[in-house]
């Protein structure tokens, strides 16, 4: 009975545990086509830009003068004479000359990349660091035709340089599109297209890091560039920096990188400057730099409230602590003190915006200055002047009133007389120096705030517990000026 009622049991268990199959009324997938043709691709876009895209190589020659040999090479040769005599192979060359008249030539070669943006024309843009020093520049063509190409303009502050290839209407050069820089937004992707280490035509991708990038240390003047995690390398320079539509973004120019390979911090000169300073290379053969004249700061709510500036008005823009005699902001009615917040309607968030702007406009142009001039909107018209030195300068000082010597003054001014401090000596490198004191200027205010006496001056730096910007508003030679600092210290 026991043996019965355990196999019931189990048959049981087992009934149980089996699955119960429930019929699912499904539609049969149909077959996926193959993956390989539903793939995103560049491929296609590639095909047609990867020829504007050309190869460069550069022959350079640099003469140096007044060599000095090493000592022990000197003292060698002067003990054997016969090894400079007539007839001796080192006769004539840099062992054989005194230090004052060596000169030593040395030749090399180097390989870098280059852009068509005009095909009819046979117009290349390249960097200038690229063919600086050039004896001779060849151009490969994607399709390994290979042509002497002449140099048209370059100009070293802004690193651009503009190429040619003769009898180009005949070569079925292709060019590429030029598309509007002022519209990317970060985020945007980018293929970088250059020559990397001389290996040929080289695809990479990235987007768009960041926009307005300034204070490269590998660029001299330019500070408005386009920053892309896109791939780049020693030869990539020069080379083409692309939209997904193939449409030239900019020119790919510096990267940063603590052993010079790729570290996915690449920058590039945008497209419509590129444009703009190409067009004065076709003209001039040569950038006409716009001496613009102003000693600036960049602008912080801070400065601006210091100002009595309407701060709704202040996203960025530039603090004028100086003009320039005789220079475009000086004629144009620019006043130290003024604080420029927009140049033809556009916005500046900083003075590297307005630095970048001014370096690619063209002189003789007029441009429409706005500023914040008493806590007041002023709109100024100004004509660009040339000048061979740029005069568009970046100032932050970063000391105080340490190292000078100040006296009180009363100067009278027919029946009435009027308190002020003034500088009556200046220490070499001390942090008055620094600040940009000279004698005989005259401290009226500072932070807007009427300076009488050298105690107004002890009393206003001592109360900045905290870092914080002074605005000295001084008189020099009759003129107005403004001195700037952000660390506060004891005048004793």
């Amino acid at each position: 009975m026991k043996k019965l009622k355990l196999i019931i049991y189990f048959l049981f268990c087992i009934i149980i545990s089996t699955p119960t199959l429930i019929k699912i009324n499904a539609t049969p997938i149909p077959p996926q086509k193959s993956l390989n043709n539903t793939l995103p691709s560049l491929s296609k876009m590639l095909d047609k830009v990867m020829p504007a895209v050309v190869r460069i190589t550069v022959d350079s020659t640099i003469i140096l003068h007044n060599v000095n040999l090493p000592l022990n090479l000197q003292q060698y040769i002067g003990e054997h004479p016969q090894y400079c005599q007539e007839g001796s192979i080192l006769k004539g060359t840099l062992l054989c000359k005194g230090n004052d008249d060596a000169i030593m030539e040395s030749n090399y070669n180097s390989l870098a990349s280059g852009v068509i943006i005009d095909a009819k024309n046979g117009y290349i843009i390249t960097n200038n660091h690229v063919i600086e020093n050039a004896t001779r520049i060849e151009v490969e063509l994607s399709d390994g035709r290979s042509f002497e190409a002449t140099l048209i303009g370059t100009d070293e502050l802004l690193d651009i340089a503009l190429i040619k290839i003769k009898n180009a209407k005949n070569l079925h050069l292709v060019g590429l599109k030029i598309a509007n820089s002022d519209k990317l937004k970060v985020g945007d992707y980018t293929v970088a297209i250059g020559n990397p280490f001389g290996l040929g035509n080289t695809a990479t991708t990235g987007i768009i890091s960041a926009l307005g990038r300034n204070g490269i240390n590998s660029t001299k003047h330019f500070e408005n560039f386009i920053q892309t995690d896109a791939a780049m390398n020693s030869g990539n320079s020069g080379g083409a920096l692309l939209n997904l539509n193939g449409e030239l973004i900019g020119i790919n120019t510096a990267i940063v990188s603590p052993d010079g390979g790729n570290v996915g911090v690449g920058f590039a000169i945008p497209s419509n400057s590129i444009m703009i300073l190409s067009h004065q290379l076709i003209k001039y053969g040569r950038i006409k730099h716009v001496s613009f004249g102003v000693v600036g700061i960049g602008v912080n709510k801070e400065l601006a409230r210091i100002m009595n500036a309407p701060v709704k008005y202040i996203d960025g823009g530039t603090f004028v602590g100086s003009v320039i005699n005789n220079s475009t902001a000086y004629n144009g009615g620019v006043k130290a003190g003024d604080i420029i917040i927009a140049l033809n309607g556009k916005k500046l968030h900083g003075f590297y915006s307005l630095r970048s702007l001014m370096s690619i406009l063209p002189v003789g142009s007029k441009v429409e200055l706005t500023v914040i001039r008493n806590s007041k909107i002023k709109h100024l018209i100004l004509t660009l002047q040339e000048d061979k030195e740029s005069k568009l300068y970046f100032t932050l000082k970063t000391s105080v009133i340490e190292g000078g010597v100040f006296k009180n003054i009363i100067i009278t001014k027919g029946k009435k007389k009027f308190r002020y401090v003034k500088v009556t000596n200046i220490s070499d490198g001390s942090f008055a120096d620094d600040i940009g004191f000279e004698t005989e200027d005259i401290i009226v205010d500072i932070n807007k705030i009427r300076i009488h006496t050298i105690k107004d001056i002890k009393r206003i730096i001592s109360s900045k517990k905290k870092l914080s910007i002074l605005v000295i508003h001084i008189l020099r030679d009759n003129s107005n000026m403004y001195l700037l600092t952000v660390v506060p210290r004891v005048v004793n």
